[in-house]
């Protein structure tokens, strides 16, 4: 698959997180209720969800708004995903760790 990029559109976007999680325009569909009709639209950008649809879509393609909208560049998106996989316990040393470096980076 080709590698997205923070230029890509919203319905570029969708397509890219629906293509990596190996599912169909109908499969998408039928969890957010809708129909594989409606997701083309989103995905071709000739319609624009509402917020509700786009929080839906985020929900249901495991990714986040600010990424579909291009507020979130991909590192952001690929490093939330690998956090999403890591234990709790192990998820607070990466923050707490994460929360020293801003600290330095302050002082600095």
């Amino acid at each position: 698959m080709k590698p997205i990029n923070n230029e890509e559109t919203f319905g570029r976007r969708v397509r890219h997180r629906r293509k990596e999680k190996k599912m169909s325009q109908s499969e998408l569909a039928d969890q957010m209720k809708t129909t594989n009709k409606m997701i083309s639209r989103y995905e071709r950008d000739e319609m624009k969800p509402s917020i509700e649809v786009a929080l839906k879509l985020a929900k249901h393609l495991q990714t986040s708004v600010g990424f579909l909208l291009g507020e979130q560049d991909l590192m952001f998106e690929n490093l939330r995903r690998e956090l999403a996989k890591v234990n709790s316990k192990k998820i607070d040393k990466v923050m707490s760790s994460i929360a020293s470096i801003i600290e330095v980076s302050k002082e600095v």
